[in-house]
């Protein structure tokens, strides 16, 4: 799990009903962690998940949205290679997250 985690990735959570996230979700944290759901986020968070980042320096990333649509999720891909980008120069310096009412990110 702890190199899961200080590895570099993404995990794109597609625009899906909640029960077949929470489904996924479950399923990959039984494959790296073998055991129940990580609490790295709240049912809440998981609703409303777009992407979950891994940095190798700052740790995870989880970037949630309203909406699941084209554009959020070329949103959220900026963002999150802008966060993989400040973690790979050793800086973590605070950088808006979606822009948008109801949108917002979880460290």
């Amino acid at each position: 799990m702890e190199h899961i985690l200080s590895t570099k990735g993404m995990l794109v959570f597609p625009p899906v009903s909640y029960r077949e996230t929470q489904a996924c979700w479950e399923s990959f944290c039984q494959q790296i962690y073998g055991a129940a759901p990580l609490r790295l986020v709240s049912d809440h968070e998981l609703k409303r998940a777009v992407l979950f980042v891994f940095r190798k320096r700052a740790g995870p990333l989880l970037i949630t949205a309203d909406t699941r649509d084209e554009w959020t999720y070329q949103a959220a891909l900026d963002e999150a290679m802008a966060a993989v980008r400040l973690d790979e120069s050793g800086t973590e310096s605070g950088f808006a997250g979606l822009e948008g009412e109801g949108s917002t990110r979880s460290r």
